[in-house]
């Protein structure tokens, strides 16, 4: 059962996969297809646009190429009647506040967040949006051009991450009505009315007409440069539906996606055509904007003339050669919308192309479905069970170790019923044995019982033949007594006296013959007892014999199902030798996939603490940074702190130079020491008043004196230094911790360049200078210090590369195993403990016993301070 519960596990992630491609890939081409069908769509809106736009910009020259005087437009310069080819559109802004919840639209991301689709009753539809409507501004930041290549990465940020509510802004392209038309006509007309009255100054016009050329030609540029990237959408789409194609495993929806490119394939070559009639358009544009910048230099160059000259005939000739050329400019803006419709007039078509395509793709989306719901389904199942697995890996671990536990306790159960069936049948072969034993001595006691039954038989037979001998002589006496009784009858007369004594004998003769009578038939019931009983004897035999075959039978019987049972116990122990092997595979699996898992959720920590820290590092860069914003505080702080700094360095130098001057001075002393020791002197050292002898004039006696004295003092001075030199030390490391204690950032900071520095000294004193060679130790500190940072960054990466790697891992989750065992077992937990304290006992126990080393520094220094206390009490006494 577990292992088809793992099958069906592979089958499931199996089938959640599939689905997940399948969706990847279905979104992919939906939007591969929608961006060529509104790529079209927004090609034509933009380029109708653009010559909408350069109609106005050269209407709105014509009107303010007015002549001051008579008030009447120049030759050339009214307004052409409009052609109806196409409606007027116009740009209107919309700014809406989208609340919680889903916005209820779907955006072009490749065709600049251009709308879609807006689903019934959302908040797109209450806020009034429509589709082909574009999205401009989000949060009130303006969005990068959609030639930019981070269009989609910021807008997809933006709609992520900004909270809601959110201030979104789209612009709309309405179509003008004919009211519209008729209220702008007669506006134009009063301003032509208007503009009959006389002016005044003229060159007020030629201004204003530079200026609105200079815009329509801005504006002109600025929409040709946003219809720039629309050809290079069209020429991306092919190649990721290729690709897809190419990668789609799946025969279940290879026929979808075989119409899907098909499409996709006319679109692209729909999108090439259109491709290349924009590139005819552009080009036009371009000569258009080119002659526009011309007509604006001429302009300018037309308004300095005026400014310099002020003549009114050059102004009226160049007007009517910018009235020539801005009819050329009208014939050709033309000639545009005429391509404009027959543009439309493709795009039509191609829209009811991409309709059919829209509608093969639903009636695809239509099939899809039901796989979509059932692939839903199955990964929806596959991240139910990966959670169960994933919250279950230990009970699955310890129900293995259970079953495992079990199959060794089955395996010891067959081992055992093996053994009990091996006994079994070897009792069963002795029984047999002993059967067929018994099974002969019953065949031998049968031939015994035979024979017995022959001679007892033979017996009948004898008796038999002595009873008809019997009855043979009982006949003859029969007739012997009727002669003897024809005789007595005969010579009864005669021998009467005789004749009661033959009665009597004859009396007794036939009692006796009576008696033997009554004995041969005692003796033929008992010989007929006897047969009976044999016969008797000789069928309980032959029942005896028949169970003993009957048993002999059920024993080869038993024998025969005990061997099959046999048979059947290995089968089952073979079976359930691979089942245990099989189940000691998918434990390995699971033990494997449990790693995973595990090292997975370890990265994962690892990953969440380097974001920890990398937050907190943020955290702390930004307290900096709100830190250094207030210049006031941070100013006045780093004044104090700089002070502070600089007082402190000169402190430390003042300090350095003091400790350097007490080392000479210590080293001098010592040596100073070391000779006095090396020349003791002969004579007491007297304190007090000296006596003086005969002798005390001796200039050697004093001298050496002296010397005593000078030693004593220098002993003195030395014990006084020493006692400063530790007051200094002492005071220098309270420094250091002060100046450790300051906040990192000021630390290492540079020296400031505001604060006198002292004068370099000459080379020679440099090399003297104990200031110099503070500063060189102190640089070489902040060396060593930067190499001992970078030299544990390096360890500290190397060691999570380390820990990265298989076997760390492995070995980390053996000792976590070890130290949760621990925590589990009691026992072992003092077991641990004891054997450590034992090590600890051990090594302590060794080093007690241990002698010192000769170069052990403890026992030089104490040597050291022995020798020179000897020295001391030797100079003292």
């Amino acid at each position: 059962m577990r292992l088809f519960s793992c099958q069906q596990v592979t089958e499931e992630e199996a089938s959640g996969r599939l689905g997940g491609w399948l969706k990847s890939t279905k979104a992919s081409l939906e939007g591969h297809v929608k961006e060529i069908r509104e790529n079209s769509k927004l090609i034509a809106a933009d380029v109708a646009s653009n010559v909408k736009d350069l109609e106005k910009a050269s209407r709105k020259i014509q009107q303010t190429f007015s002549i001051g005087g008579n008030g009447v437009l120049a030759p050339g310069l009214e307004e052409a009647p409009r052609d109806a080819t196409g409606p007027r559109t116009d740009r209107v802004r919309l700014d809406v506040t989208f609340q919680q919840g889903s916005l209820g639209l779907n955006l072009d991301l490749a065709q600049g967040g251009q709308i879609l689709k807006i689903t019934p009753g959302g908040q797109a539809e209450a806020l009034g949006l429509r589709t082909e409507d574009r999205a401009v501004a989000i949060g009130g930041e303006p969005l990068p051009s959609v030639g930019d290549a981070s269009f989609q990465e910021e807008l997809k940020k933006k709609l992520s991450k900004l909270p809601r509510p959110v201030d979104m802004t789209f612009v709309r392209i309405e179509q003008v009505d004919q009211k519209e038309k008729d209220k702008e006509k007669d506006k134009s007309n009063k301003s032509e009315a208007k503009e009959k009255e006389p002016k005044e100054s003229p060159e007020l016009g030629a201004l204003q007409a530079s200026k609105i050329l200079s815009k329509a030609v801005e504006i002109f540029s600025a929409k040709l440069r946003d219809a720039d990237p629309e050809r290079f959408s069209l020429s991306r789409c092919f190649l990721p539906c290729f690709a897809l194609c190419n990668s789609a495993p799946s025969s279940l929806v290879q026929a979808q996606l075989d119409e899907a490119l098909k499409d996709a394939k006319a679109a692209r070559d729909e999108g090439a055509s259109l491709a290349a009639e924009l590139k005819l358009r552009k080009s036009w544009a371009v000569q258009e904007t080119e002659e526009l910048e011309a007509l604006r230099s001429e302009a300018e160059e037309l308004r300095a003339k005026l400014q310099e000259a002020g003549l009114r005939n050059g102004l009226q000739t160049e007007v009517q050669q910018l009235t020539s050329k801005c009819r050329e400019l009208e014939s050709r803006s033309r000639e545009a919308e005429e391509r404009a419709a027959q543009s439309e007039q493709v795009l039509a078509q191609e829209k009811s192309r991409c309709s059919e395509a829209v509608e093969s793709l639903t009636a695809a989306r239509s099939k899809e479905a039901e796989l979509q719901s059932k692939l839903q389904t199955a990964q929806q199942a596959l991240k139910d069970q990966e959670a169960a697995m994933a919250a279950e890996g230990d009970e699955k671990s310890r129900r293995l170790q259970a079953s495992l536990a079990e199959l060794q306790r089955t395996h010891e159960d067959v081992n055992l019923a093996k053994d009990k069936f091996d006994h079994e049948v070897q009792q069963l072969t002795s029984k047999c044995r002993e059967l067929e034993s018994r099974s002969r001595e019953a065949e031998e006691r049968a031939a015994q019982s035979e024979q017995v039954l022959a001679q007892e038989k033979s017996r009948c037979s004898e008796a038999v033949e002595s009873l008809t001998a019997a009855r043979s002589k009982e006949a003859e006496l029969q007739s012997k007594l009727q002669t003897a009784q024809q005789a007595l009858k005969d010579q009864e007369a005669a021998m009467a006296a005789e004749g009661d004594e033959k009665s009597r004998r004859l009396q007794a003769s036939l009692a006796e013959l009576q008696r033997t009578h009554e004995d041969v038939n005692l003796a033929k019931d008992k010989l007929d007892h006897e047969v009976q009983q044999l016969t008797s004897k000789c069928r309980e035999l032959e029942s005896r014999s028949r169970e003993a075959e009957e048993r002999a039978a059920q024993s080869e019987q038993v024998l025969a199902q005990e061997k099959s049972r046999c048979s059947e116990a290995v089968e089952s122990l073979t079976a359930a030798r691979s089942k245990e092997e099989k189940m000691e595979e998918t434990r390995q699996l699971l033990e494997r996939q449990l790693a995973e898992t595990k090292a997975s959720r370890s990265e994962l920590r690892e990953e969440l603490r380097r974001a920890e820290e990398e937050l907190e590092e943020t955290d702390t860069l930004r307290r900096r940074v709100e830190e250094l914003e207030r210049p006031g505080e941070m100013s006045e702080r780093l004044s104090k702190l700089q002070s502070l700094c600089g007082s402190q360095r000169e402190q430390l130098r003042e300090l350095e130079l003091e400790r350097d001057a007490l080392r000479e001075e210590l080293q001098k002393a010592e040596v100073d020491l070391q000779v006095a020791v090396r020349q003791p002197s002969e004579a007491p050292v007297v304190y007090g008043k000296e006596t003086l002898t005969g002798d005390a004039g001796d200039p050697e006696e004093a001298s050496e004196r002296h010397q005593l004295l000078e030693a004593d003092d220098d002993t003195r001075r030395v014990a006084k230094l020493q006692a400063r030199l530790g007051e200094l030390e002492a005071k220098n490391a309270a420094l250091q911790r002060s100046l450790s204690q300051r906040p990192i950032v000021y630390q290492f900071a540079p020296v400031d360049a505001g604060l006198d520095l002292p004068e370099e000294p000459d080379d020679e004193e440099a090399q003297t200078s104990p200031a110099s060679t503070a500063s060189t130790a102190y640089s070489a500190y902040s060396l060593m210090q930067g190499g001992c940072r970078l030299a544990m960054r390096r360890c500290w990466r190397l060691w999570t590369l380390c820990r990265k790697l298989k076997c760390i891992s492995a070995a980390e989750n053996q000792l976590r195993w070890f130290t949760r065992r621990l925590l589990e077992k009691p026992f072992l937990l003092w077991v641990f403990y004891l054997h450590v304290a034992m090590l600890w006992f051990i090594e302590i126990w060794r080093q007690a016993l241990a002698k010192p080393l000769a170069m052990d520094p403890a026992l030089t220094l104490e040597s050291a301070v022995t020798k020179a206390t000897k020295a001391i009490h030797a100079h003292g006494t």
